[in-house]
């Protein structure tokens, strides 16, 4: 090939190649008169924001991982304002978390704070969170709260009637519930998690050196003409508690799926005509922005976070000793914005770009560090500019929290988990749950699987305290309560009877009145003995209830066991009611209702041994036993007590066995008997073993035979032990009971006996 060939081959190479071109400027959308539009407006005052905070845009953020990274950085700082001795410990130091819709996150911080305070010597501080709402009915929703009416009964937390959607006005002087609030003594802090990509942003396209500022409207396919004002304040109080939660928003699968197209309308501007459009205080901060923007010669839209920053000057405004801010929020990775040609009911949020608003902050404040958690999500420090260096340590902290980078690693194990909660082992559940500080968004995954195949036995206790710690972790959803239910229903299941009552009252607190739940409080009650709380949730259930047959079910079953427990001799109604009602632990006549934690806390094969007594080898066993411990507790021959405690239900049972009794004796003719003795056995379950409840057992059940020893003309109790059960000896031994110098038996099968006198002067009768 010649050289004239070869450069003849390379021409055509090149020209069926495509050159590169400089992009078109913004073209406005096309106007379809088949369609109606709005009002075209400047984007950061057209309609299409939310007119109020919401909180799909902030859940994300409501994990532990998230949690300690603030938590670590406020305490830091703390730390450093007690150093430079910057605080005044006798004003409160203000949490202030920007939007109502982010609660669950200030409510757990304040948990966390209070722990970490408590743990590193800061107790002393006075923390109150404030959180803001203009909404008079999120307003009387979140003063309904019970994790912010535990803050506000200790003074910790704060409600206040500000508004940052739209018109920025000072924070007000007052709390809702009229406490006044010093935004002079302290710093600070300002807590703002997926909040400002919600607030107002002016969009622009930058054109290399041009700018072009969008106009935003709304496109309806038909003329609309609905009143979509309302009164608040008549919402909130004309009606139900559960109606209120419904109608704060409208459905939420509808404000997902249906969508308003917008249009947008594209004029070029000039900087310097553009930035006099705003106030004094952003009017040249603005010039400045867009000047930078178009000097980097790039064709790309950015969205200015105008209000964002208006908020955050506003609040270092009213508090002049300076603020910490931790903001988190959506971020753009990318080269520019992908505007959407349309949005859902609740509004538009779009990504923050922090050095923007760094930008445009007043001039005593600037973002000291920021690390990026993920690919979509930032996070910054705000702190002020003048006494940056004496937060060293806070600075510190929150870099060495980001660079950890937990909060990524925890949302790829989320996504990693969601697809394999069929495959884990249960060992493996517990470790995941564990690693990520109990995390409730964990439980959550698993929460189905777990109520429908249910956990080891033998692992029973060590779920009942993981589950505990979650609880520890969760905030209660003001809209309504779902999770509380669930899980509610697997504590039961446990045998967790503490937290199955903790959820059944957080969900009628949150929920209202609801027969499920009374229904299944009803049971716990009954099973923890508290019998007067069990029939009074079963009344009120079977009043709600439409389908009664369930809950009419249960108090047939319950009247059924005090009708029993009225009858029977050897159980003292009013002295248990008088004497005990408000004990921990209570001695009460086994029923059928407790079988399955019966043979749960029976099973080890060393109780069945060391009681001398039957051994079961399963539920079914001990079901078919039941009928003749029932007939023997009727005819009066042999007591079958349960040791209830008010938090774990039955730890374990006592069993008297009465010399002959006539079922047909009186009061008057008892005394004329021979009876004398009644044979006490006792044991502790496998779970609740050496925590004293033996001892507090073996305490109630003499106290209950006293009470009843005149009808059955008993005097003396009598019990025996093997003779290296050293355990039930030393609890019998410290309450009382004589050891006789009789015994039977040797080596291992030595048998020692013991006595008990309610009246010492008939010993050796």
């Amino acid at each position: 090939m010649s050289d004239h060939d070869f450069d003849h081959s390379q021409r055509l190479r090149l020209e069926q190649l495509e050159y590169a071109t400089l992009q078109d400027a913004p073209q406005s959308c096309q106007i379809n008169t088949m369609k109606n539009y709005g009002e075209f407006r400047r984007a950061s005052e057209a309609d299409i924001w939310p007119t109020f905070l919401s909180e799909q845009f902030v859940e994300e953020w409501h994990n532990q991982a998230w949690l300690k990274v603030y938590l670590e950085s406020i305490l830091a700082w703390l730390h450093d304002l007690q150093d430079n001795e910057l605080l005044d410990t006798s004003k409160p130091v203000y949490l202030l978390q920007l939007g109502a819709c982010g609660y669950k996150f200030g409510l757990s911080l304040m948990h966390k704070l209070q722990q970490g305070c408590a743990e590193q010597g800061l107790l002393h501080i006075r923390l109150c969170l404030l959180i803001h709402t203009p909404s008079k009915q999120e307003q009387a929703l979140l003063s309904r709260h019970p994790d912010f009416q535990f803050h506000k009964a200790h003074k910790r937390a704060l409600i206040i009637d500000w508004g940052i959607t739209s018109s920025i006005s000072p924070l007000p002087k007052k709390a809702i519930c009229e406490t006044d609030i010093d935004y002079a003594s302290n710093p600070a802090i300002l807590i703002a998690n997926g909040t400002l990509s919600q607030l107002a942003q002016s969009l622009y396209h930058v054109h290399y050196y041009e700018v072009y500022r969008a106009d935003v409207a709304r496109v309806y396919e038909s003329p609309i003409n609905i009143d979509t004002t309302i009164n608040e304040v008549d919402a909130c109080f004309e009606l139900p508690f559960l109606q209120q939660i419904k109608s704060k928003v409208i459905n939420k699968d509808t404000q997902d799926n249906e969508r308003i197209e917008l249009a947008y309308q594209w004029t070029k501007v000039s900087v310097e005509d553009e930035s006099r459009y705003y106030d004094s205080q952003l009017s040249e901060r603005i010039k400045q922005l867009l000047e930078y923007q178009s000097s980097k010669g790039n064709s790309e839209v950015i969205a200015v976070p105008v209000q964002a920053a208006r908020v955050i000057n506003a609040i270092d405004y009213s508090f002049n000793k300076g603020i910490l801010g931790l903001i988190s929020d959506h971020t753009n990775d990318q080269k520019g914005l992908r505007l959407s040609s349309s949005i859902n009911l609740v509004g538009m949020a779009l990504p923050i770009d922090f050095s923007s608003i760094n930008q445009l902050l007043c001039e005593d404040l600037s973002m000291q560090s920021g690390r990026l958690s993920n690919d979509e999500t930032g996070c910054v420090m705000v702190l002020s500019e003048k006494r940056a260096i004496e937060f060293n340590y806070a600075r510190h902290a929150f870099d060495t929290s980001c660079a950890n980078e937990q909060p990524k690693a925890r949302a790829q194990i989320m996504q990693s988990l969601d697809s394999a909660t069929a495959a884990l082992s249960d060992a493996q559940i517990r470790a995941f749950i564990v690693q990520t500080d109990h995390d409730v968004k964990v439980l959550k995954l698993f929460l189905p699987r777990l109520r429908k195949e249910g956990v080891p036995l033998k692992h029973r206790l060590a779920w009942c305290q993981l589950l505990s710690q979650v609880w520890d972790n969760y905030i209660a959803n003001l809209e309504s309560e779902s999770f509380a239910f669930e899980l509610g229903l697997l504590a039961v299941a446990l045998n967790h009877w503490s937290l199955a009552k903790n959820c059944m009252l957080m969900c009628l607190e949150v929920n209202g009145p609801n027969s499920v739940f009374l229904h299944n409080l009803a049971r716990v009650a009954w099973v923890t003995g508290e019998l007067d709380i069990a029939q009074q949730s079963i009344d009120l259930a079977i009043s709600m209830s439409e389908k009664k047959t369930q809950a009419e079910q249960l108090k047939n079953e319950l009247l059924h066991y005090l009708q029993r427990c009225e009858k029977i001799l050897w159980y003292d109604c009013e002295y248990q009611s008088t004497h005990h009602e408000n004990s921990a632990l209570k001695l009460l006549p086994l029923g059928e209702h407790q079988l399955g934690e019966y043979y749960t806390q029976y099973r080890n094969q060393d109780i069945s041994e060391r009681l001398r007594g039957i051994k079961l080898d399963s539920l079914k066993q001990l079901k078919q036993v039941w009928p003749i411990w029932q007939a023997q507790g009727d005819s009066n021959q042999k007591a079958h007590f349960a040791m209830v405690h008010a938090e774990f239900g039955l730890v374990g049972g006592v069993v008297f066995d009465f010399d002959e009794i006539e079922n047909t004796l009186s009061s008057e003719e008892v005394d004329n008997k021979t009876i004398q003795s009644a044979h006490l056995s006792f044991w502790v379950g496998e779970d609740y073993q050496h925590k004293g409840f033996g001892a507090l057992g073996v305490n109630l059940a003499i106290e209950q035979i006293r009470s009843i020893a005149h009808k059955l003309n008993i005097t003396y109790i009598k019990t025996s032990a093997w003779c290296h059960n050293i355990p039930s000896r030393k609890i019998l031994k410290n309450l009382g009971f004589i050891e006789s110098p009789d015994t039977q038996g040797a080596g291992v099968e030595k048998e020692v006996f013991y006595e008990f006198y309610f009246n010492r002067n008939v010993k050796g009768k």
